[in-house]
């Protein structure tokens, strides 16, 4: 199989964003995509903005996140 991506999720109430961050890395390291899901639950916008900044960073292009 030739994935386009792999999708990593966060836990309940984003309990897991740093294991979903690491997971993220790891995919990204080992030469495939990732699209890391995002919550607003239980953050800040400047924890946010950082996260999203280290996903650019990865070269990320992909982001799962809740629409209102």
């Amino acid at each position: 199989m030739k994935p386009a991506y792999f999708s990593c999720t966060y836990g309940a109430g984003g309990s897991t964003q740093e294991g979903t961050t690491d997971t993220v890395k790891e995919i990204t390291r080992q030469g495939f995509a990732a699209a890391p899901h995002i919550t607003c639950i239980g953050s800040t916008p400047e924890k946010i903005k950082a996260l999203l900044d280290s996903y650019i960073a990865l070269g990320i292009q992909r982001i799962v996140a809740p629409a209102r």
